[in-house]
């Protein structure tokens, strides 16, 4: 059956649509996996001394997937944790539909960007951006410690059509930060205002503190990043199209190649164009579209975790929860007890 854009689609590409509420019952789907190795978890071991970063990441959990919007740029928190690893620590090459930063403030991490492989010290940070292939493990005979933050970046331009001069923000900061750095880089820069995010009291001026230290380092990049080609209009649009299509219908039984028919074009050419434009597949944007949304359910409401699966999509619970566990490093239940005490109100 041919699925029907929804009108906001079919008279507006470029609209934003508001992500589907709750379905209690939805009907059976396909589950798209991510096509990587398992990945590490890293739950702590019980012997392993706690990260001096555990307190002060407490503070930004009241922030995680709220939205915060400049221009026509959409930034969402989804995560910060702790990242503290005991000598022989190590994550074999995996990739990740968001932005990941990671900061260390004692010992050291070797990491491998393909064939490039790096060291960062005590002091320094690097920057993951979205569908980078990578492995991490400690460096050193002691163990390293830090903490990472992860973030996603939207296009906003549809809440911001009254004003033009804000509507080219969102694809100079996403080429700019999409830019891939092999490298440590010292946090010398961004200590301050990143010491105002931490210390900050209230959700707006965590927020606040947040943007400012990204448009900072935005702006450090900016004029020297070596930029990823411009993206052609056409091929932009396709992509948001897609976009919206799986944002709309991501809780259904949907597959790529049904997406393709509805954009009337090959559903090959889609997934090359795709994927070269935003760094993940269309399956990865689908999943991380379903895992965001269940971080939201399972933050807001007290359903239980197989009806939380059905509605983002995955008819079968254990699937779900393995996946979750894959992209978010925790299993949905852990996750839930570590934001109890944050929770947010459901979409």
């Amino acid at each position: 059956m041919r699925r029907r854009w929804p009108a906001a689609v079919r008279t507006a590409p470029e609209r934003r649509l508001v992500r589907p509420g709750f379905q209690k019952k939805i009907a059976a789907c396909h589950a798209l996996a991510y096509q990587e190795p398992c990945l590490y978890t890293m739950k702590r071991e019980a012997s392993m001394p706690q990260s001096s970063w555990d307190k002060r990441l407490e503070g930004l959990q009241k922030v995680i997937m709220k939205p915060i919007r400049f221009n026509d740029l959409r930034l969402t928190l989804i995560d910060a944790v702790d990242a503290r690893h005991e000598p022989g620590w190590h994550a074999g090459e995996h990739r990740h539909p968001w932005f990941e930063y990671n900061y260390v403030s004692e010992g050291c991490l070797q990491t491998s960007f393909g064939s490039a492989s790096f060291l960062t010290e005590a002091g320094s940070f690097f920057l993951i951006p979205p569908g980078v292939t990578h492995s991490n493990r400690n460096a050193g005979t002691e163990a390293d410690d830090g903490f990472c933050l992860r973030w996603q970046i939207e296009n906003a331009a549809d809440d911001a059509a009254a004003d033009k001069a804000a509507s080219n923000f969102y694809p100079a900061f996403l080429r700019t930060m999409s830019a891939v750095r092999p490298y440590a880089i010292p946090n010398d820069l961004l200590a301050g205002k990143m010491d105002q995010f931490f210390s900050s009291d209230s959700v707006a001026s965590q927020q606040l503190a947040l943007l400012d230290w990204l448009l900072l380092m935005y702006e450090n990049w900016n004029d020297t990043a070596e930029m990823p080609p411009a993206i052609n209009t056409r091929e932009e649009i396709l992509v948001r199209q897609a976009t919206l299509y799986l944002s709309e219908y991501y809780a259904e039984p949907i597959t790529v190649s049904e997406l393709a028919a509805s954009l009337n074009i090959s559903y090959r050419h889609l997934a090359r164009l795709f994927h070269r434009i935003t760094g993940v597949t269309l399956n990865e944007k689908l999943n991380d579209l379903r895992m965001n949304q269940a971080r939201i359910l399972l933050r807001g409401t007290d359903l239980a975790i197989k009806e939380i699966a059905c509605a983002v999509g995955f008819p079968n619970e254990f699937y779900f929860s393995s996946l979750f566990r894959r992209t978010a490093f925790i299993t949905p239940s852990e996750y839930r007890r570590r934001h109890k005490n944050s929770r947010l109100p459901a979409e």
